[in-house]
């Protein structure tokens, strides 16, 4: 085994009918809709390490090809494509695959890096705190002073 591409028949449209219950008659819509769609979902391939690069993916799209066409599907919806996947894009782009989504993974920053994040803020804050507390010492210190040198020159 080289690699794997993981297709299902899409039958979205018998769960809509059954709405979402397979009880009393639900199992038949799914049932009918397994045997006759001509929609299918791509949701992975996948290649061992040592076959990428090599041409195995091309012999895989071909059997894929070959067994959606034994099925007589019209259609083929690729699947959560993460915009990251570069090989498995331009493989894709290959094929002349219309690309109408786009697959983004976010992170949100742990607690711990967004704590740290605050603490280095609140340093920042502090330190300017500092700073003015700083210049008003410094402001008090130098109208200490010159009272002092008035008083001296009135004496």
């Amino acid at each position: 085994i080289a690699g794997f591409v993981l297709v299902f028949p899409d039958v979205a449209s018998a769960l809509r009918k059954a709405k979402g219950r397979l009880w009393p008659f639900g199992w038949f819509y799914l049932w009918r809709e397994f045997k006759s769609t001509r929609r299918f979902l791509g949701n992975g391939i996948g290649l061992l390490p040592q076959y990428q690069g090599v041409g195995a993916n091309a012999v895989l799209y071909t059997e894929l090809m070959e067994t959606m066409q034994a099925r007589g599907a019209d259609f083929l919806e690729v699947a959560y494509v993460a915009e990251s996947n570069v090989k498995s894009l331009s493989d894709m782009s290959a094929l002349n695959v219309n690309w109408y989504k786009r697959h983004r993974i976010y992170h949100k920053a742990r607690k711990q890096e967004s704590e740290e994040a605050s603490e280095r803020k609140g340093e920042k804050v502090s330190e300017r705190e500092g700073e003015k507390v700083r210049k008003r010492e410094g402001e008090e210190a130098r109208k200490q002073e010159s009272e002092k040198a008035r008083k001296r020159e009135s004496e």
